[in-house]
């Protein structure tokens, strides 16, 4: 990457450098992409203006917070270990009976039982999901 943004904007990685934009021809990537920033366009209320909640994970490999705005939000649970799959049990915050649930990615692989998330992530694998109260 480019060391004179590297230092403008430190901590951040360098996503968007202007001396290498991205190209390709992959299709999945393409669609993956615009399916991510029609999630975040929906929900950028609660993304940008929302509370951080940390979620409590029994499995120190997994990490989870919440977003929360208005009564509704953005969920994101990280399988941290790379190398291996990880059981995880994760109590969800603001969800009601009539609550709905939209997911980003991953959406036959969890199992929301009341308002505990159960599954098993794959190697870095990511799950996101909005819960519309």
């Amino acid at each position: 990457t480019d060391d004179e943004y590297y230092y403008v904007h430190q901590g951040q990685i360098d996503i968007f450098n202007f001396s290498r934009k991205p190209n390709g021809d992959s299709d999945i990537l393409l669609k993956e992409h615009k399916k991510a920033m029609t999630f975040r366009n929906k929900y950028k209320d609660i993304i940008t203006k929302g509370t951080f909640v940390p979620l409590e994970a029994k499995n120190e490999n997994i990490f989870a917070f919440q977003r929360i705005y208005n009564n509704n939000s953005v969920v994101v649970i990280f399988n941290r270990n790379l190398v291996t799959s990880e059981d995880t049990k994760i109590k969800i915050r603001n969800i009601k009976k009539k609550s709905k649930f939209d997911f980003l990615n991953n959406k036959d692989l969890a199992k929301l039982s009341k308002s505990t998330f159960t599954a098993n992530l794959k190697p870095g694998e990511t799950v996101i999901f909005a819960v519309q109260n």
